[in-house]
C-alpha cells in the first residue's frame, strides 16, 4: 500500500507539529508512481463507476466557453479519445495532401524577375512540425493532469481529517495550508502554459495554410506565363515556317528560269548566224540554275528544321497544358484540405478550454484557500473552506478524467 492509503493519525495540538514532517513523504513525487500507473490503467474501471458524468458545474463553465465561440469543450470532454483521434486524423490528412505537393517540384517566378523559376518551399515538414507539437503538448498535459490530481487527491485524503479534527487549532489548520496554495499556484502556471501551447497551434495552422494559399497563386501564374511563352515561341516558328516555304518557292522559280535561259542560249549556239551571241545565255542560265538549285536545297533544309522545331513546341506546351490540369487539380485538393482546418483548429481550441475551466479552478480554490488563511474566525475559515473542498474535488475528478482518457489515445 502506497503512504497516500495509510490511515492518518488524529492529530492535537501536540502532535500537529509532526504533520509538517509527514507531509513531504506523502508529497513526494515519486511516491506516487503506484497511483500513477493506476490512473493510466484503470480507465474501464473508472468508466464502470463514472459513466462520462462530470460535475454540473463544470459543464456550465465549458458551455459558456462554447457561447464565446472556443469550440466545442463539453462535447471534447465526453468523448475525449475520439476527439483526439479526429484532432490527429486531420492533421494527418493534410500532410499525406501537402507530400504529393512536395513531390511535384513545382516551381514559381523568380523573385529578382529573371528568367527560370525557383523551387517553391516545402511544406509536409512544416505542417508535421505542427502536429509533433500537437502530441507533445497532449503528453505534456496529461503529465500535468496526473501531477494535479495527485495534489487533489492528497488535499482530500491528508487536510480534510486535518480539517474536520477539532481538536487541531485553526491557527494549525491555517499554515497546513501552505502546501496545497503553492501546488494550486503550479498547477494554475501549468494550466496557463498549455492554454498558450494549445492556443498557439490554430495561429500557426493559419499561417502556414496562408503561405500555401501564396505559394499555389503563383506557381498558377508561372504555369500561365510559361504557357504563352512557349505560345509566343510557336507562333514566332510559324512565322519563320512560312517563310521558309516562300523561300523555297522563290529558289524553285529562279532555278527554273535559269534552266529556261540556258536551253534558249543552247539552241542559238546551233545557228551559225547567233553563235556568237549565245555564249552568255547559256552561261547565266547554268549559273542562276546552279544557283536557285542551291537556294532550294537551303530553303528545304530550313523548313524541315523548322518543322521539327514547331512539332517539339507543340508537344512542350501540351505537356505544360497537362502540368497546369494536373496542378489546378491537386491545388484545389490543397486548398479545400487547408479550408476544412477550421475545424482542425476549432477542436484544438476545445482542449485549450478544457485547460482554461481547469486554470480559473484552480484561482477559484486559492483564492477560498487565501481567504480562510487570513481569516481570524473559523465563522469565516470553515465556509472558506468547504467552497475550497467542494471546488476541489471536482476538479479532482476532472483532472482524473482526463489524465486517464488522454492516456487511452497514447499508442504506447
Amino acid at each position: 500500500m502506497s503512504a497516500i492509503n495509510e490511515p492518518l493519525p488524529a492529530y492535537d495540538s501536540k502532535t500537529l507539529a509532526m504533520v509538517g514532517a509527514v507531509l513531504p513523504s506523502y508529497t513526494d513525487v515519486k511516491s506516487l508512481g503506484d497511483d500513477h500507473q493506476t490512473i493510466v490503467k484503470g480507465v474501464e474501471e473508472y468508466e464502470q463507476k463514472n459513466p462520462g458524468e462530470l460535475s454540473k458545474a463544470i459543464l456550465a463553465e465549458l458551455q459558456a466557453l462554447k457561447a464565446k465561440g472556443k469550440g466545442d469543450p463539453v462535447e471534447a470532454l465526453k468523448n475525449l479519445p475520439a476527439h483526439i483521434g479526429s484532432i490527429n486524423k486531420g492533421f494527418e490528412t493534410v500532410s499525406h495532401i501537402l507530400d504529393r505537393l512536395d513531390r511535384k517540384n513545382y516551381r514559381k517566378k523568380k523573385d529578382d524577375g529573371s528568367p527560370g523559376g525557383d523551387l517553391i518551399p516545402k511544406f509536409k515538414g512544416d505542417w508535421d512540425a505542427i502536429h509533433k507539437e500537437f502530441r507533445d503538448q497532449m503528453s505534456q498535459s496529461q503529465t500535468v493532469a496526473t501531477d494535479a490530481h495527485h495534489s487533489a487527491k492528497e488535499f482530500r485524503v491528508i487536510y480534510t481529517p486535518i480539517f474536520n479534527n477539532e481538536k487541531i487549532p485553526l491557527e494549525d489548520k491555517k499554515k497546513e495550508l501552505n502546501v496545497f496554495m503553492e501546488r494550486l499556484k503550479k498547477n494554475q502556471d501549468s494550466a496557463m502554459g498549455l492554454i498558450n501551447a494549445f492556443s498557439d497551434l490554430p495561429r500557426r495552422i493559419r499561417a502556414i495554410g496562408d503561405r500555401i494559399a501564396h505559394i499555389l497563386k503563383e506557381v498558377l501564374g508561372f504555369l500561365d506565363e510559361k504557357i504563352e511563352k512557349l505560345t509566343r515561341e510557336l507562333r514566332e516558328l510559324e512565322e519563320t515556317l512560312a517563310e521558309c516555304k516562300l523561300a523555297v518557292n522563290i529558289a524553285a522559280g529562279v532555278a527554273g528560269g535559269g534552266f529556261v535561259l540556258a536551253t534558249i542560249g543552247a539552241f542559238m549556239t546551233c545557228s551559225v548566224v547567233a553563235a556568237p551571241f549565245a555564249v552568255f545565255p547559256v552561261v547565266a542560265g547554268i549559273v542562276a540554275a546552279a544557283l536557285g538549285g542551291l537556294a532550294g536545297i537551303s530553303a528545304n533544309i530550313a523548313q524541315e528544321v523548322t518543322e521539327s522545331k514547331i512539332r517539339a513546341k507543340k508537344k512542350e506546351i501540351e505537356d505544360a497544358n497537362k502540368e497546369k490540369d494536373e496542378f489546378v487539380t491537386l491545388s484545389g485538393e490543397v486548398e479545400t484540405a487547408m479550408n476544412n482546418c477550421g475545424e482542425l483548429i476549432s477542436r484544438i481550441l476545445a482542449i485549450a478550454s478544457i485547460w482554461s475551466v481547469i486554470r480559473t479552478r484552480c484561482q477559484t480554490i486559492r483564492a477560498a484557500m487565501q481567504t480562510a488563511q487570513e481569516s481570524g474566525s473559523r465563522y469565516i475559515f470553515e465556509p472558506s473552506m468547504d467552497d475550497a473542498m467542494g471546488s476541489y474535488k471536482e476538479l479532482e475528478d476532472l483532472l482524473l478524467y482526463y489524465a486517464m482518457n488522454v492516456a487511452g489515445t497514447d499508442p504506447n
